[in-house]
C-alpha cells in the first residue's frame, strides 16, 4: 500500500525520492495547498488514483487542499494512465511524474510537473477543461504538449465549459421529466380505457 510522506524533512537533493515534491512545495508556496509525496516502493504497477485520494481523505486531518505527488503511474479505470487526477469534493489531487520525466533535462521535468499540478489545482478551484491552447485547463494527452501549455487560464478559465455542462445537465433533466410525464399519462389513459359516449344512469 502506498505510504504518504509529508514534504517536511524531504531532501532537496534532486537525486533523492521526494525532491520533486519539495520543488512543488516551494513553487506553489502561498497557494494554500499541502503537499505529500507518495512512497510506492513496495507496490509494482500503477496506483489507483481514486483509492489513494480516499485513503488520504481518511488519514489526513487538514484545513486546506492536498496535493499528492508520486513517481509511479496513476490510473482511473478504464484509463490506463493519467498525468493527474483531482477530486473536487474531497479537495485532493494527485499528480504523477512517471511520464513527465526528461532524464537529461530536469528543469523541463519540473516545469511539466508544475503545469500538471496547476491544472489539477484548477479543478480543485472549480474550473473545468477548456478548449483554448492558451489555457492551463486545456486537456493534453502527451507530455510534449505540456511544454507549450501555459500556467495561466484564458479569459473563460474553464468556467464557460462548466456553465455549458450545467446547462446541458439542466436540459437533460427537464427532458427526462417531460418524457416521464408523457409516459405516465399514456399508461393512465390505457388503464382507464375509453368511457362511453352516453353514460347510462
Amino acid at each position: 500500500m502506498p505510504q504518504l510522506l509529508p514534504t517536511e524533512g524531504v531532501s532537496a537533493n534532486q537525486d533523492q525520492p521526494g525532491s520533486i515534491a519539495s520543488y512543488l512545495a516551494e513553487a506553489l508556496n502561498g497557494s494554500g495547498v499541502s503537499i505529500c509525496h507518495i512512497d510506492n516502493d513496495r507496490q509494482h504497477g500503477p496506483i489507483d488514483a481514486k483509492c489513494v485520494v480516499r485513503r488520504a481523505a481518511s488519514e489526513c486531518d487538514r484545513p486546506d487542499r492536498l496535493l499528492l505527488v508520486t513517481d509511479s503511474d496513476i490510473r482511473v479505470p478504464p484509463l490506463r494512465y493519467l498525468f493527474g487526477y483531482a477530486d473536487r469534493r474531497r479537495g485532493i489531487a494527485v499528480v504523477s511524474t512517471a511520464r513527465l520525466r526528461v532524464p537529461d533535462d530536469p528543469a523541463r521535468t519540473r516545469a511539466r510537473l508544475l503545469n500538471v499540478a496547476t491544472h489539477e489545482l484548477g479543478h480543485l478551484n472549480g474550473l473545468s477543461h477548456c478548449a483554448s491552447p492558451r489555457c492551463v485547463m486545456m486537456q493534453v494527452s502527451a507530455p510534449e504538449q505540456l511544454d507549450s501549455r501555459p500556467l495561466t487560464t484564458c479569459a473563460g478559465g474553464g468556467r464557460h465549459f462548466a456553465r455549458l455542462r450545467q446547462a446541458i445537465s439542466t436540459i437533460a433533466v427537464l427532458l427526462v421529466l417531460a418524457i416521464a410525464i408523457v409516459g405516465i399519462e399514456s399508461v393512465t389513459s390505457f388503464w382507464e380505457g375509453a368511457g362511453p359516449d352516453f353514460p347510462f344512469l
